[in-house]
């Protein structure tokens, strides 16, 4: 069995799926996602990450097989990271794309209140009605 295989097996025992499907929809994405995964024969390191955050199994063993499938606790974590380059690599992406979840979810706070504000300054400039927001939407589409 390939190494890949071999993650993705360890990955549905872990959330309990029988099928890639199941995994696909534990983890929230798409089945071209999971089909795209497979074809490139490489999962996404996030995965590892949702799949971890989720079921407590640690990013080591779903990765590698090798470590113990618990999570350890942080000052055991972080010695391990310190002595598995590929778990270096996994944090560091971690920690970017945590960075990046946050700035988007701000960016979208904020988009949502210039939307609810703009059509609130609809409502008033047409009169009011829904009406006249439901057509400009339908108009702009």
């Amino acid at each position: 069995m390939q190494p890949f295989d071999e993650q993705l097996e360890r990955m549905k025992k872990a959330v309990g799926a029988d099928t890639d499907t199941a995994l696909a929809g534990y983890l929230g994405i798409t089945q071209g996602s999971m089909s795209g995964a497979k074809a490139k024969k490489k999962i996404p390191p996030h995965w590892f990450f949702l799949v971890s955050d989720k079921t407590g199994i640690s990013i080591d063993f779903l990765y590698s097989g090798n470590a113990r499938m618990e999570q350890q606790d942080t000052e055991q974590q972080s010695e391990t990271s310190n002595n598995c380059h590929g778990c270096a690599i996994l944090e560091r992406q971690l920690s970017q794309e945590r960075q990046e979840r946050q700035a988007l979810s701000k960016e979208n706070g904020e988009l949502k209140a210039q939307i609810a504000r703009l059509e609130e300054r609809l409502r008033a400039v047409s009169g009011g009605g829904n009406e006249s927001v439901v057509a400009t939407k339908a108009s702009n589409a």
